[in-house]
């Protein structure tokens, strides 16, 4: 699935990288949080979060290194 065509909502005016365990244990929660509530509204960003979500991370501003997402798609 092609990513979002549409802008993205970004999650802060600046990128935000997370490079260490300490800064992803910090701000990773309430990003992925604000992504979560989004899949529950807008069916179009569910799959792509789901089928690329490092990438749609990276398109709203967020760069979690060291991290390898697994989604699992129940409905």
């Amino acid at each position: 699935m092609p990513l979002l065509d549409y802008d993205l909502t970004r999650f802060d005016e600046q990128d935000i990288i997370l490079e260490s365990e300490a800064q992803i244990q910090e701000f990773l929660p309430d990003i992925l949080g604000q992504a979560l509530a989004r899949t529950w509204v807008d069916k179009r960003f569910l799959d792509a979060f789901y089928d690329q979500p490092k990438e749609i991370l990276e398109r709203a501003g967020v760069f979690p290194s060291q991290i390898d997402f697994r989604g699992v798609y129940q409905e």
